[in-house]
């Protein structure tokens, strides 16, 4: 069990809390599947129950809400939540536009996690915090991966493709930190289109297209 100001929860619902902190929000059925990354897996009838409890004790903690927004129950931490992970960001739930977007981010965090082991992952929010009060015109990607050699990639999903024009600032107002260079994660019969759209827009050789992963672009 975790003392002190987190007194009353374990380290599988600090863990849980942190990635749903960092992500903004997460449906129930993504909690499942958190709840199930370790080094025991629960069986396929057993971490839906898990998460489900999770989801409880948090809420009973006061560190998260449950929410139904747009046919899924949603996990949304509380000031307190944040705090209680050490998160220094304030308390947001995200338009119901942006829920879809926000799901598929989380489940491409977990592909890249469980495929990047010794890599750690840089959030939205993170970034956009490292950025705040800058100034600077910079791109914020939807996440980032910090390799163990000090270099970085950055992580874009694109589903919707947009116009040509759009993707000029995009690659002019790359985020430096991204060393490495940007991979964007699109459906596969988007590939081909946004590869050709950011070199139009002047790709230098920094950004990579690739497809999805299964299971992150319903």
């Amino acid at each position: 069990m975790v003392t002190g100001a987190r007194s009353g929860i374990t380290e599988r619902e600090l863990s849980a809390l942190r990635f749903v902190a960092e992500q903004y929000a997460v449906p129930m059925a993504l909690l499942a599947e958190l709840v199930d990354v370790g080094p025991e897996p629960l069986s396929p009838a057993s971490a839906p129950r898990v998460a489900r409890r999770v989801a409880e004790r948090l809420e009973r903690l006061g560190y998260a809400d449950r929410r139904p927004m747009l046919g899924q129950t949603w996990v949304i931490p509380s000031r307190r939540g944040l705090a209680a992970a050490g998160l220094p960001y304030g308390s947001q739930t995200p338009a119901p536009i942006l829920l879809g977007h926000v799901e598929r981010a989380a489940r491409l965090r977990l592909h890249l996690e469980d495929a990047y082991p010794d890599a750690t992952w840089e959030s939205e929010r993170a970034i956009r915090r490292r950025w705040a009060g800058s100034g600077a015109r910079v791109r914020i990607a939807d996440g980032g991966l910090c390799w163990s050699d000090g270099t970085a990639t950055g992580v874009e999903l694109e589903v919707h493709l947009k116009q040509l024009d759009r993707y000029v600032g995009v690659v002019c107002d790359v985020d430096p930190a991204w060393s490495a260079g940007v991979w964007w994660f699109t459906p596969a019969v988007h590939v081909e289109l946004l590869t050709r759209r950011l070199a139009d827009a002047g790709n230098d050789g920094r950004h990579q297209v690739v497809p999805s992963p299964a299971g992150v672009v319903a």
